[in-house]
């Protein structure tokens, strides 16, 4: 693979063990992990064929440090196996058409039973049954509400951060960040910064206390760093909130009083915490089963979520690709420098933010920022070669600078990875009417 988006830690121990052993050393990024083998040959004098033997010798982890195997298993690689990893992801994923109709109708609604699903494809109860479960297993598929922090008062901010002389270790970062229900994801990353946070705050004063809290009273202040805050906005995508945070949404439970006769944003009531609660663990949580848990009248439990969802707070449900069988996440960050030039490419920029993937999104996230001025997109990556051509689309774009930023330890928080119907979503709307405005200014 090529090592040039690994930390600089990570290429330098690479090259070191490829000066110094004999045999050729493959690097493999498996689940964002760096993994190295010892490659050999072996004439198969049977088939008459040159046969590749890979012996595992350990892995490097995100600081450079390189753990040994505890034990080398040769592993004797047969044609079909090349021809495995010569495949596309496409070959490798899906196997039909269909599944990529059921996965894209559950990214988009992720509330949907089977017997829906049947209706809609037209087929009987029990295939829909067969081909959903398939799925499920296949992709480790994971259902999730999406609740909108903005409706509750909360305002999404990036943080990225570079640290100078010495950066902190993955240990000391969890046990400072991790339990911060403001946090909804950490990112070590390898490019312009070292570390991305996504963080959620009432307003600038409550972020600004934060970052000043976690910089001098914890082991940060130990570590010489600058940061850039920026907040986001018109968001595409999805991060599902922590527990953590519902957690702390608890501390904003409104109580009536003569003071405050009516709840004001960002308070909830004791029942709409609950609902909030429950629905974020297990999206498909059945509302009789919370009704009779918290011993709440019949039917309680669905109205309640019914008026959070007319209110915004709960926008939909959807669902997440746990097994994507990605290799890393890439961040590519569009500075805009001309606006003029750039809106000159609407359309086409539109055109590849809602690009496709066999199995999911192109893209995973989209916001645009304020600081630096532009738009960052999140891309799974799963061929290196799709990251090249993707860089020289972008490149083709005027007025803007163009920063890749690799994803090489994603600590805190996830992504969600899905195939949502991208017609039903408001870049599409866009798009349409820029392609509409087109039509009617050549006529």
């Amino acid at each position: 693979m090529n090592i040039e988006y690994l930390p600089k830690e990570v290429v330098s121990t690479i090259e070191g063990i490829r000066k110094t052993h004999k045999h050729h050393i493959e690097v493999k990024l498996i689940n964002q992990r760096c993994y190295l083998y010892e490659s050999t040959s072996v004439w198969d004098k049977e088939r008459k064929v040159v046969r590749k033997i890979s012996k595992y010798i350990g892995r490097i982890g995100g600081d450079g440090v390189f753990v040994e195997a505890s034990r080398r298993i040769p592993k004797l690689e047969s044609s079909i196996n090349k021809e495995r990893e010569r495949r596309t992801p496409k070959n490798i994923y899906l196997s039909t058409k269909f599944e990529a109709d059921i996965l894209k109708e559950l990214s988009t609604d992720g509330t949907l039973r089977n017997k829906e699903l049947a209706n809609k494809f037209g087929i009987n109860l029990g295939r829909i049954n067969k081909y959903r479960k398939n799925l499920e297993t296949k992709y480790g598929i994971k259902y999730y509400s999406i609740i909108s922090p903005n409706a509750l008062g909360f305002t999404r901010f990036m943080v990225f951060i570079n640290f100078f002389n010495k950066k902190p270790s993955l240990r000391e970062l969890n046990e400072i960040l991790l339990n911060e229900p403001m946090v909804q994801v950490g990112m070590l990353t390898n490019g312009k910064y070292h570390m991305v946070l996504f963080i959620l705050a009432k307003d600038n004063e409550d972020l600004n206390e934060f970052i000043n809290k976690i910089r001098s009273e914890t082991l940060l202040r130990n570590y010489d760093s600058e940061w850039f805050i920026s907040p986001r906005y018109v968001e595409y995508g999805m991060i599902p909130i922590r527990d953590e945070f519902i957690s702390y949404l608890g501390g904003f439970i409104w109580k009536k009083t003569k003071l405050s006769p009516r709840p004001t944003v960002g308070q909830l009531s004791q029942r709409e915490f609950t609902i909030i609660k429950e629905i974020n663990k297990e999206s498909r949580v059945k509302f009789s089963d919370i009704d009779k848990k918290y011993g709440f009248q019949k039917g309680a439990s669905r109205y309640i979520y019914n008026k959070l969802r007319e209110i915004g707070v709960i926008r939909s449900s959807t669902i997440s690709i746990e097994k994507a069988y990605i290799k890393y996440l890439a961040i590519l960050t569009l500075t805009i420098i001309n606006s003029d030039e750039f809106k000159k490419y609407d359309e086409y920029l539109l055109t590849e933010m809602l690009g496709e993937l066999p199995h999911i999104n192109k893209y995973s996230y989209i916001c645009y920022m304020d600081s630096p001025y532009g738009l960052m997109l999140v891309m799974p990556v799963l061929d290196e070669r799709e990251l090249k051509l993707t860089e020289e689309k972008l490149l083709r774009i005027s007025g803007i600078k163009l920063d890749i930023t690799i994803i090489t330890n994603l600590f805190i928080g996830t992504f969600c990875y899905r195939k949502y119907d991208n017609t039903k979503s408001t870049m599409y709307k866009k798009l349409t009417e820029i392609k509409n405005a087109v039509r009617n200014n050549k006529k």
